[in-house]
Protein backbone atom coordinates (compact mmCIF):
# COMPACT_ATOMS: atom_id res chain seq x y z
CA UNK A 1 0.00 0.00 0.00
CA UNK A 2 1.20 3.50 -0.81
CA UNK A 3 0.73 6.40 1.58
CA UNK A 4 2.55 9.29 3.26
CA UNK A 5 4.55 7.90 6.17
CA UNK A 6 6.49 10.79 7.68
CA UNK A 7 4.92 12.47 10.74
CA UNK A 8 4.54 16.24 10.55
CA UNK A 9 3.74 17.08 14.16
CA UNK A 10 5.06 15.94 17.53
CA UNK A 11 1.83 14.11 18.33
CA UNK A 12 2.37 11.81 15.36
CA UNK A 13 5.69 10.45 16.68
CA UNK A 14 5.19 6.85 17.78
CA UNK A 15 6.37 5.99 21.29
CA UNK A 16 9.25 8.10 22.67
CA UNK A 17 6.91 9.77 25.16
CA UNK A 18 9.66 11.51 27.14
CA UNK A 19 11.02 13.33 24.10
CA UNK A 20 7.56 14.20 22.76
CA UNK A 21 6.41 15.54 26.12
CA UNK A 22 9.49 17.74 26.55
CA UNK A 23 9.36 18.97 22.95
CA UNK A 24 5.72 20.00 23.37
CA UNK A 25 6.85 21.97 26.41
CA UNK A 26 9.55 23.73 24.38
CA UNK A 27 6.94 24.56 21.75
CA UNK A 28 4.50 26.05 24.24
CA UNK A 29 7.11 28.12 26.10
CA UNK A 30 9.27 28.89 23.04
CA UNK A 31 12.29 27.93 25.15
CA UNK A 32 14.25 25.52 22.99
CA UNK A 33 17.46 23.67 23.94
CA UNK A 34 20.55 24.52 21.94
CA UNK A 35 21.55 20.88 21.46
CA UNK A 36 19.69 17.57 21.57
CA UNK A 37 21.06 14.03 21.23
CA UNK A 38 18.71 11.21 20.23
CA UNK A 39 20.19 7.72 20.51
CA UNK A 40 18.88 4.20 20.07
CA UNK A 41 18.56 1.34 17.62
CA UNK A 42 17.67 1.74 13.96
CA UNK A 43 14.06 2.29 12.97
CA UNK A 44 12.95 3.96 16.21
CA UNK A 45 12.34 7.38 14.64
CA UNK A 46 15.38 9.43 15.66
CA UNK A 47 15.96 11.19 12.33
CA UNK A 48 12.25 11.74 11.81
CA UNK A 49 11.84 13.20 15.30
CA UNK A 50 14.72 15.60 14.65
CA UNK A 51 12.98 16.96 11.54
CA UNK A 52 9.61 17.19 13.29
CA UNK A 53 11.21 19.14 16.13
CA UNK A 54 12.60 21.71 13.70
CA UNK A 55 9.35 21.82 11.71
CA UNK A 56 7.37 22.61 14.86
CA UNK A 57 9.87 25.24 16.00
CA UNK A 58 10.23 27.06 12.69
CA UNK A 59 6.62 26.89 11.55
CA UNK A 60 6.17 28.65 8.20
CA UNK A 61 9.92 29.17 8.00
CA UNK A 62 10.72 25.46 8.01
CA UNK A 63 12.65 25.59 4.77
CA UNK A 64 15.91 24.07 3.48
CA UNK A 65 17.46 27.54 3.64
CA UNK A 66 17.05 27.41 7.43
CA UNK A 67 18.10 23.85 8.19
CA UNK A 68 20.47 21.23 6.88
CA UNK A 69 20.82 17.47 7.42
CA UNK A 70 24.32 15.97 7.46
CA UNK A 71 25.03 12.26 7.47
CA UNK A 72 28.15 11.88 9.57
CA UNK A 73 28.81 8.39 8.23
CA UNK A 74 29.55 10.04 4.87
CA UNK A 75 31.47 13.08 6.13
CA UNK A 76 33.16 12.14 9.36
CA UNK A 77 36.56 13.85 9.25
CA UNK A 78 37.89 16.79 11.18
CA UNK A 79 38.41 18.92 8.06
CA UNK A 80 34.73 18.65 7.16
CA UNK A 81 33.73 19.77 10.66
CA UNK A 82 36.23 22.63 10.79
CA UNK A 83 35.38 23.94 7.34
CA UNK A 84 31.95 22.91 6.06
CA UNK A 85 30.02 22.55 9.31
CA UNK A 86 31.51 25.73 10.73
CA UNK A 87 30.50 27.66 7.61
CA UNK A 88 26.97 26.26 7.82
CA UNK A 89 26.72 27.26 11.48
CA UNK A 90 27.72 30.84 10.70
CA UNK A 91 24.80 31.37 8.28
CA UNK A 92 21.90 33.31 9.83
CA UNK A 93 18.37 31.89 9.64
CA UNK A 94 15.65 33.78 7.76
CA UNK A 95 12.41 34.56 9.61
CA UNK A 96 13.28 32.46 12.65
CA UNK A 97 15.88 33.05 15.39
CA UNK A 98 17.83 29.83 14.98
CA UNK A 99 19.20 27.76 12.16
CA UNK A 100 18.80 24.00 12.54
CA UNK A 101 21.58 21.50 11.89
CA UNK A 102 20.81 17.79 12.12
CA UNK A 103 23.86 15.54 12.31
CA UNK A 104 22.64 12.02 11.54
CA UNK A 105 24.70 9.05 12.74
CA UNK A 106 26.94 11.33 14.76
CA UNK A 107 28.56 8.26 16.31
CA UNK A 108 30.33 7.92 12.95
CA UNK A 109 32.33 11.11 13.56
CA UNK A 110 35.97 10.56 14.48
CA UNK A 111 37.03 11.59 18.01
CA UNK A 112 39.04 14.48 16.57
CA UNK A 113 36.02 15.66 14.57
CA UNK A 114 33.86 15.53 17.70
CA UNK A 115 36.42 17.61 19.60
CA UNK A 116 36.31 20.22 16.84
CA UNK A 117 32.51 20.09 16.85
CA UNK A 118 32.42 20.93 20.56
CA UNK A 119 34.13 24.26 19.92
CA UNK A 120 31.78 25.09 17.04
CA UNK A 121 28.74 24.32 19.21
CA UNK A 122 30.00 26.77 21.82
CA UNK A 123 30.83 29.45 19.28
CA UNK A 124 27.45 29.38 17.54
CA UNK A 125 25.17 28.50 20.46
CA UNK A 126 23.12 31.67 19.93
CA UNK A 127 22.66 31.00 16.23
CA UNK A 128 22.09 27.25 15.82
CA UNK A 129 20.09 24.40 17.33
CA UNK A 130 22.11 21.20 16.88
CA UNK A 131 20.32 17.86 16.84
CA UNK A 132 22.42 14.70 16.81
CA UNK A 133 21.27 11.14 16.22
CA UNK A 134 23.32 8.08 17.11
CA UNK A 135 22.90 4.33 17.25
CA UNK A 136 25.76 3.83 19.71
CA UNK A 137 25.85 6.38 22.53
CA UNK A 138 29.21 5.11 23.76
CA UNK A 139 30.86 6.50 20.60
CA UNK A 140 29.74 10.05 21.40
CA UNK A 141 32.36 11.97 23.39
CA UNK A 142 31.33 12.97 26.94
CA UNK A 143 32.06 16.60 26.06
CA UNK A 144 29.37 16.47 23.36
CA UNK A 145 26.90 14.56 25.52
CA UNK A 146 27.25 17.06 28.36
CA UNK A 147 26.20 19.90 26.05
CA UNK A 148 23.03 18.12 24.91
CA UNK A 149 19.70 17.04 26.26
CA UNK A 150 19.98 13.29 25.76
CA UNK A 151 17.04 11.01 24.92
CA UNK A 152 17.07 7.27 24.43
CA UNK A 153 14.77 6.09 21.63
CA UNK A 154 13.71 2.57 22.56
CA UNK A 155 12.14 0.00 20.21
CA UNK A 156 8.53 0.98 19.62
CA UNK A 157 5.91 -1.12 21.38
CA UNK A 158 3.54 -3.19 19.23
CA UNK A 159 0.64 -1.05 20.44
CA UNK A 160 2.28 2.29 19.59
CA UNK A 161 3.63 0.98 16.30
CA UNK A 162 0.28 -0.47 15.22
CA UNK A 163 -1.41 2.82 16.11
CA UNK A 164 1.03 4.73 13.92
CA UNK A 165 0.59 2.28 11.04
CA UNK A 166 -3.18 2.72 11.34
CA UNK A 167 -2.70 6.50 11.18
CA UNK A 168 -0.68 6.13 7.98
CA UNK A 169 -3.17 3.70 6.44
CA UNK A 170 -6.52 4.68 8.01
CA UNK A 171 -8.54 2.95 5.30
CA UNK A 172 -7.13 -0.46 6.23
CA UNK A 173 -8.62 -2.86 8.76
CA UNK A 174 -5.33 -4.63 9.38
CA UNK A 175 -5.13 -3.80 13.10
CA UNK A 176 -4.27 -7.31 14.29
CA UNK A 177 -1.78 -7.77 11.46
CA UNK A 178 -0.12 -4.45 12.30
CA UNK A 179 0.36 -5.67 15.87
CA UNK A 180 1.85 -8.92 14.64
CA UNK A 181 4.11 -7.03 12.24
CA UNK A 182 5.48 -4.75 14.98
CA UNK A 183 6.26 -7.78 17.15
CA UNK A 184 7.96 -9.35 14.14
CA UNK A 185 10.23 -6.35 13.56
CA UNK A 186 11.12 -6.02 17.23
CA UNK A 187 9.87 -2.43 17.45
CA UNK A 188 11.50 -1.26 14.22
CA UNK A 189 8.76 0.98 12.79
CA UNK A 190 10.77 1.92 9.70
CA UNK A 191 11.06 -1.74 8.68
CA UNK A 192 7.37 -2.26 9.41
CA UNK A 193 6.40 0.65 7.14
CA UNK A 194 8.64 -0.69 4.37
CA UNK A 195 7.03 -4.12 4.64
CA UNK A 196 3.49 -2.71 4.45
CA UNK A 197 4.48 -0.65 1.41
CA UNK A 198 5.37 -3.87 -0.39
CA UNK A 199 1.97 -5.54 0.10
CA UNK A 200 -1.33 -4.74 -1.56
CA UNK A 201 -3.47 -6.92 0.70
CA UNK A 202 -3.46 -8.34 4.20
CA UNK A 203 -3.18 -11.94 3.04
CA UNK A 204 0.15 -11.34 1.32
CA UNK A 205 1.44 -9.48 4.39
CA UNK A 206 0.56 -12.37 6.69
CA UNK A 207 2.11 -14.84 4.28
CA UNK A 208 5.35 -12.86 4.36
CA UNK A 209 5.37 -12.82 8.16
CA UNK A 210 4.90 -16.56 8.39
CA UNK A 211 7.27 -17.58 5.59
CA UNK A 212 11.02 -17.73 5.42
CA UNK A 213 13.86 -16.99 7.78
CA UNK A 214 14.11 -18.02 11.40
CA UNK A 215 16.71 -16.73 13.88
CA UNK A 216 16.65 -19.98 15.86
CA UNK A 217 17.36 -21.97 12.70
CA UNK A 218 20.16 -19.54 11.82
CA UNK A 219 21.77 -20.17 15.22
CA UNK A 220 21.40 -23.94 14.88
CA UNK A 221 23.06 -23.73 11.46
CA UNK A 222 25.92 -21.66 12.92
CA UNK A 223 26.51 -24.13 15.76
CA UNK A 224 26.37 -27.06 13.34
CA UNK A 225 28.62 -25.47 10.73
CA UNK A 226 25.87 -25.41 8.09
CA UNK A 227 26.82 -21.99 6.78
CA UNK A 228 24.85 -22.21 3.56
CA UNK A 229 21.66 -22.74 5.54
CA UNK A 230 22.64 -19.97 7.96
CA UNK A 231 23.04 -17.59 5.01
CA UNK A 232 19.67 -18.70 3.63
CA UNK A 233 17.94 -17.97 6.96
CA UNK A 234 19.50 -14.50 7.24
CA UNK A 235 18.74 -13.63 3.61
CA UNK A 236 15.12 -14.71 4.05
CA UNK A 237 14.69 -12.43 7.05
CA UNK A 238 16.22 -9.48 5.19
CA UNK A 239 14.05 -10.25 2.15
CA UNK A 240 11.00 -9.86 4.38
CA UNK A 241 12.03 -6.27 5.09
CA UNK A 242 13.44 -6.86 8.58
CA UNK A 243 16.26 -4.53 9.51
CA UNK A 244 19.80 -5.82 9.95
CA UNK A 245 19.72 -4.53 13.53
CA UNK A 246 16.65 -6.61 14.32
CA UNK A 247 18.05 -9.70 12.58
CA UNK A 248 21.30 -9.53 14.56
CA UNK A 249 19.52 -8.81 17.83
CA UNK A 250 17.21 -11.81 17.50
CA UNK A 251 20.14 -13.98 16.40
CA UNK A 252 21.99 -13.04 19.61
CA UNK A 253 18.91 -13.64 21.76
CA UNK A 254 18.46 -17.11 20.31
CA UNK A 255 22.19 -17.84 20.51
CA UNK A 256 22.12 -17.61 24.32
CA UNK A 257 19.82 -20.63 24.42
CA UNK A 258 22.42 -22.94 22.83
CA UNK A 259 25.09 -22.97 25.57
CA UNK A 260 23.97 -26.35 26.87
CA UNK A 261 24.13 -27.85 23.39
CA UNK A 262 27.72 -26.78 22.61
CA UNK A 263 29.20 -24.27 25.03
CA UNK A 264 32.58 -23.81 23.32
CA UNK A 265 31.15 -23.27 19.85
CA UNK A 266 28.46 -20.94 21.20
CA UNK A 267 31.08 -18.76 22.91
CA UNK A 268 33.11 -18.64 19.70
CA UNK A 269 30.07 -17.59 17.64
CA UNK A 270 29.26 -14.99 20.30
CA UNK A 271 32.82 -13.64 20.13
CA UNK A 272 32.77 -13.28 16.35
CA UNK A 273 29.34 -11.64 16.49
CA UNK A 274 30.61 -9.20 19.12
CA UNK A 275 33.57 -8.25 16.95
CA UNK A 276 31.37 -7.63 13.91
CA UNK A 277 28.45 -5.78 15.51
CA UNK A 278 30.30 -2.46 16.11
CA UNK A 279 30.83 -2.22 12.34
CA UNK A 280 27.19 -2.85 11.52
CA UNK A 281 26.01 0.76 11.78
CA UNK A 282 28.65 2.06 9.42
CA UNK A 283 28.75 -0.89 7.00
CA UNK A 284 29.17 0.74 3.57
CA UNK A 285 27.85 -1.89 1.16
CA UNK A 286 24.56 -3.19 2.52
CA UNK A 287 23.00 -5.67 4.92
CA UNK A 288 23.46 -8.75 2.75
CA UNK A 289 27.20 -8.17 2.43
CA UNK A 290 27.43 -7.78 6.22
CA UNK A 291 25.79 -11.19 6.60
CA UNK A 292 28.23 -12.72 4.12
CA UNK A 293 31.25 -11.27 5.90
CA UNK A 294 29.93 -12.41 9.29
CA UNK A 295 29.52 -15.95 7.99
CA UNK A 296 32.98 -15.84 6.39
CA UNK A 297 34.45 -14.92 9.79
CA UNK A 298 32.55 -17.77 11.45
CA UNK A 299 33.82 -20.26 8.86
CA UNK A 300 37.35 -19.19 9.73
CA UNK A 301 37.00 -19.14 13.52
CA UNK A 302 34.54 -21.91 14.42
CA UNK A 303 35.64 -25.53 14.64
CA UNK A 304 32.60 -27.79 14.66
Amino acid sequence: MENSTEPLILGDIAGQSAFVSDAKGWLSTEKWPRAVLLHGSSGTGKSTAAKVMLREKMGDFFDPMNYIIINASDDRGIEYIRNQLKSMSAVKAVGTPHRGIIVDEADGLTPAAQDALRGIMEQYADNVIYIFTANDLSKIRPAIQSRCLVYEFKPISPEDGAKRLKTIWPESDWDASFMKLMKHTGGDLRSAIAIVHNHSNEESLLATLSDGGNPSQAVLAAISGEYGNMRKQFYSMLDRGLSLTFVMRTFHENLTEFFEMDEDTTWTVMSVLGEMIPHMYEWPIGSYSFVDCLIARLRKEVTV
